[in-house]
């Protein structure tokens, strides 16, 4: 019977025990937690490996698709700049076209992710596997510019106005540093969030509106489904994993018809 990544990752720590300058370690560290899609603690894994080794490539690209998954997919001015950086000292590794374009992807901006991944495909030397994989993306991209202007011309898409409350003798449990998420699943469907708002916790109750604009990938929104799970949790963390300690409402399901529709939750059990 094989290792599970969670026994490999309880042996890894071990080791850094005793070892914890080995930068290898580190980063096979944070490669782990981002399988396990715990993308906080891949980022502090991937940092302890870039303070040993700060020009290896492939601890600056771990540290910062770590850091693209803690922040939900959108880009920074601080993950821009370190991809740019990579793609002048290596420019045929494909790895920060591909993050780039898929971090533009993922937020609706098809036209940047199409040229980024163009740069890749166009250079000589560019790998042979990657330039088909990112051919197939830019017929990806055209296609869904293509759906978004039929759609520009459509009626708005759903909206749900969820309001989140907490009993008044739990309060106090919370605090400022904690991360409210407010998300959206499929009835019938894949498992993953259509829209997400994720925000610090600060007084209640908080109403947020859940739409296509929060969708997490925009081939996956509240406009494809007609029954969904409206759902809330708070996180001391701000891991997007659900994690035992954080506090979550009772599910509530909603037929997404013509009109923005409007729920209530309320914030009163522990996960264990």
């Amino acid at each position: 019977e094989g290792i599970g990544v969670d026994d490999f990752i309880r042996a890894l720590q071990r080791q850094l025990q005793s070892t914890p300058d080995d930068a290898q370690g580190w980063y096979l560290l944070g490669v782990s937690y981002l399988q396990l899609q715990m993308p906080q603690q891949s980022e502090l894994a991937f940092s302890r490996a870039l303070n040993l080794d700060p020009d290896n490539v492939d601890y600056v690209m771990g540290y910062t698709q770590a850091t693209l998954a803690a922040n939900g997919g959108a880009m920074t001015p601080e993950i821009r700049r370190t991809l740019e950086q990579v793609m002048r000292t290596q420019p045929d590794n494909p790895k920060p076209y591909m993050t780039m374009g898929m971090a533009l992807f993922q937020s609706g901006d098809y036209a940047s992710a199409i040229e980024v991944w163009q740069s890749y495909v166009a250079r000589d030397q560019s790998d042979p596997r990657a330039r088909q994989l990112l051919q197939r993306s830019i017929e990806v991209a055209r296609k869904e510019m293509n759906a978004e202007d039929s759609r520009s011309d459509s009626p708005a898409g759903p909206s749900i106005q969820v309001t989140v409350s907490v009993p008044e003798g739990l309060r106090s449990t919370f605090s400022s540093s904690d991360v409210l998420f407010v998300y959206a699943k499929a009835q019938n469907g894949p498992p993953m969030p259509l829209a997400v708002v994720r925000q610090p916790v600060s007084s209640w109750p908080v109403t947020v509106e859940l739409s296509d604009a929060n969708a997490m990938t925009p081939a996956m929104t509240l406009s494809r489904f007609e029954q969904v799970i409206v759902q809330a949790r708070v996180s001391s963390t701000g891991n997007a994993i659900p994690q035992p300690g954080d506090w979550t409402a009772a599910p509530v399901t909603v037929e997404l018809q013509g009109a923005p529709q409007a729920v209530a939750v309320e914030i009163d059990t522990q996960m264990p």
